[in-house]
């Protein structure tokens, strides 16, 4: 699998300037509620699930409250058809398990709630459509401008003095460490790509080694955070039947020293009771000190290997956080080779248009040097028939000139 994250931005009502059939924010909502009317693509559409928030009708009241809020750079009240909401989709294909799904989910809501705060109104879940996927919206903080809101146009706003092709340029790169973020945090540990087969143009067998790749590192990240729980688990069982056993130990003392004393007492004088008392108590108590001082040495042991079990898991989570970038590098290298791959085919079929273009020169100048070579026979046979005529009319010139008849 590999990850799908998108973002749109809409406003109050349709800009005049925006494409035909543009959306707003009333459009937007009508359509996640699955309002009649407002869902023409879906056959037999369900109320939506939500997730987080609730209410995605107060949506609208909210953008009308943050635009009064707020004014222009003139000091105007907000246009309406300024941008007010953010409005996302998480995807998924759909042969994701149901497990891997609710992990999915999960995932997508806490990074959401950590990137956008407050202003996440509410993340919704459609299940009448091919492909499982989420929807979240968010509003700008009262007085806060929308660039704020949104990672590309923030770092635009940030380009403003600047020429507009360095603002695209800054969008882009924002818009691109947006869907790193979104790898980072929510598509590698759910084991998706960060980009698909048929963009980067990777053979299948590509494709498959890279999605090996990132299930490998998925489970590893899993693996590293189930083993750390695991040894705190296990070294907090071990610490508790520890202290269980040392417990059983003092109660048996207890009882040992009680039971020795009344034998003691019934058997001998009040004197010797009490001289087999303290011996007797004595002798369990060295036994019981023993018994406790190897339980600590246990628990130090235990508590020894569940630090060297923290430690091996810290420096398991270190090599993952190392084989990121390697990743990350490795992606780039991918896609390099890719393209490097397009340009060495593009280049060999113009090296073969080349050829054939060469072919078909070479044909043309065989055929214009045997015109040639015909032209110069047909010229030379011309001269010579015509210095044979020439050499014809001077011998009969010449004996018409040196007849001379008798006189």
């Amino acid at each position: 699998m590999y990850q799908f994250v998108h973002i749109e931005s809409y406003s109050r009502v349709t800009p005049k300037t925006g494409k035909q059939g543009g959306h707003s924010v009333s459009t937007i909502i009508n359509e996640a509620i699955r309002r009649e009317g407002s869902i023409p693509h879906i056959s037999s559409p369900s109320a939506p699930i939500y997730l987080y928030g609730a209410n995605l009708e107060s949506i609208e009241e909210n953008c009308n409250e943050w635009a009064a809020s707020i004014s222009d750079l003139r000091g105007h009240k907000t246009r309406k058809d300024a941008l007010c909401l953010l409005a996302g989709v998480v995807s998924a294909e759909s042969v994701i398990s149901s497990e891997a799904w609710e992990k999915l989910k999960a995932d997508t809501v806490a990074w959401l709630q950590q990137k956008y705060g407050d202003r996440l109104q509410a993340v919704i879940e459609h299940t009448d459509e091919a492909h499982p996927h989420l929807h979240f919206y968010c509003v700008p903080l009262h007085g806060e401008r929308f660039e704020q809101l949104h990672d590309g146009k923030r770092a635009a706003a940030a380009l403003k003095a600047k020429r507009k092709s360095e603002q695209n340029v800054a969008y882009k790169h924002a818009m691109r460490a947006f869907q790193d973020e979104f790898s980072d945090k929510v598509g590698i540990p759910n084991g998706m790509a960060r980009f698909g087969p048929h963009k980067r143009r990777l053979s299948r067998d590509s494709w498959k080694q890279e999605q090996a790749q990132v299930i490998a590192i998925s489970k590893a990240l899993r693996g590293s955070e189930e083993l750390r729980l695991a040894t705190i688990d296990q070294a907090t069982t071990m610490i508790h039947e520890v202290t269980r056993k040392v417990s059983e130990i003092e109660q048996i003392a207890v009882q040992r020293g009680e039971t020795r004393g009344l034998d003691n007492f019934i058997q001998k004088s009040f004197a010797g009771k009490l001289v087999e008392l303290i011996l007797g108590v004595s002798r369990e108590n060295k036994k019981l000190v023993g018994r406790l001082r190897n339980a600590e040495e246990s628990l130090a042991r235990w508590k020894s290997r569940a630090v060297r079990h923290e430690e091996k898991a810290k420096e398991l989570l270190g090599r993952l956080m190392f084989i990121k970038p390697r990743y990350r590098d490795l992606e780039a290298e991918f896609s390099r080779m890719a393209r490097l791959k397009s340009t060495l085919e593009e280049t060999k079929r113009n090296l073969e248009q080349s050829e054939q273009q060469l072919d078909r020169a070479k044909g043309a100048l065989e055929i214009r040097d045997a015109t040639i070579e015909m032209y110069r026979r047909r010229e030379s046979e011309r001269e010579t028939i015509a210095l044979d005529y020439k050499k014809m009319h001077q011998k009969v010139y010449s004996n018409e000139t040196s007849y001379k008849p008798g006189i």
